[in-house]
């Protein structure tokens, strides 16, 4: 019975919930600015490393780039599609035994984001920006799918979202 326990407690995962203490570093909100203005402007830009090789020439940070890449079009998504239910959560995932479930408004970072797609949307910017950006994030591929099938999107709720840390 033991080794029964132990092969089933190996397989355990465990998800904590934490809360980011750090502050976004200065100059982060001219960041997603410019990363928006790139993925809004230039759809050569949706391979991430095209993407990545754009915003480190324009001076990001390599180590921000992939953060950018990944919750700017999760910020528009929450932003263009609000009828839908969303979680307050998403898990930063670094192994199949380590998760941090994590709150979207307790990430500073996250935070400037849905800021900027929100000011960006206000500015009325033509469908095709919008799609450019929005279009990378896979909320809007399952969107898209669910409205192609007769849905309507606020029938739909979605999931804490994984966010992978590897």
């Amino acid at each position: 019975m033991n080794l029964w326990n132990t092969l089933i407690g190996s397989l355990k995962r465990e998800i904590f919930d934490d809360q980011l203490d750090s502050e976004a570093p200065e100059g982060y909100r001219d960041w997603v600015k410019l990363s928006i203005e790139v993925m809004s402007t230039d759809p050569a830009t949706m391979e991430f490393d095209v993407l990545k090789k754009s915003l480190i020439a324009r001076g990001i940070p390599e180590e921000e780039v992939k953060d950018l890449h990944l919750f700017i079009p999760i910020a528009f998504a929450r932003t263009v599609y609000h009828q839908a239910t969303w979680p307050a959560h998403y898990i930063d995932y670094f192994s199949p035994k380590k998760q941090v479930r994590r709150k979207y408004t307790s990430n500073p970072r996250y935070v400037i984001m849905k800021e900027e797609a929100t000011l960006f949307l206000d500015a009325e910017p033509t469908t095709d920006q919008v799609l450019n950006v929005v279009q990378r994030s896979a909320e809007y591929r399952l969107i898209q799918d669910l409205l192609a099938e007769g849905g309507e999107v606020w029938h739909l709720g979605f999931t804490e979202t994984l966010i992978p840390r590897y």
